[in-house]
């Protein structure tokens, strides 16, 4: 769920310290505590989505753990085949922009000033090998057929992770978190920092995160006096 028109009204007549300021008061002590440290660990030049995955809960369980490894964006593309999978997200798409895009074209235009990496077990890098020093997105393909043609198209690279057993691949929640994982760790040592938002953004990002947690009626109601 990326952020709601009400909150972008909101941060655009108020701004995030008054939001901050306004909404504290309806935020439990532990709550509190625990958005800076999350917010401090948020990274946003690494996002990753999902081309038409064959089954709703690997791909929400790509999200689950992108936002659990501090990423503030990841992309589904395409309407998945089955399942529903609330209950895999968990919540996770509450805490972070989940964008759906109907086709690749509308994918990639919004991937401006960013590398994609595709993954495939037939890609010529492998994963520890790929460069991070620029914003990348990592695209997974469903666990039946892998990425389009179209989609490996639109690729910077194709990258694999590299196996020593009899299996051939691995599913996309795991190929997910494996890669993000890695990438993730790389690119906090090349920032030499927890994360890469600026000040503004992380203010603008606690703002948000207080506004979730107050929920949408109360919050709306207290920042429209």
């Amino acid at each position: 769920m990326s952020k709601s028109p009400d909150f972008i009204r909101h941060l655009h007549s108020l701004g995030a310290k008054t939001i901050i300021e306004k909404l504290s008061p309806y935020l439990t002590d532990e709550r509190k505590r625990k958005i800076d440290p999350v917010v401090k660990y948020r990274i946003q030049s690494i996002q990753t989505a999902a081309e038409a995955p064959s089954d709703i809960h690997n791909a929400l369980a790509m999200v689950r753990t992108a936002e659990a490894l501090g990423l503030t964006d990841a992309h589904l593309i395409g309407k998945p085949r089955k399942g529903r999978g609330r209950q895999t997200m968990r919540g996770s798409d509450r805490w972070m922009n989940l964008h759906s895009h109907s086709s690749l074209d509308t994918f990639q235009k919004s991937m401006k000033g960013f590398v994609i990496y595709g993954a495939t077990p037939h890609g010529n890098t492998p994963l520890h090998a790929l460069s991070l020093d620029r914003p990348c997105c990592f695209l997974f393909g469903n666990e039946k057929n892998g990425l389009t043609d179209a989609a490996l198209n639109i690729c910077t690279s194709h990258f694999t992770i590299p196996m020593y057993g009899f299996c051939e691949s691995f599913n996309l929640s795991v190929a997910a978190a494996i890669t993000l994982h890695h990438a993730v760790t790389e690119k906090r040592k090349l920032l030499a920092s927890p994360g890469d938002l600026s000040i503004e953004e992380k203010q603008a990002e606690i703002a948000w995160f207080y506004f979730k947690s107050a929920g949408k009626q109360l919050s709306n109601l207290i920042l429209n006096r």
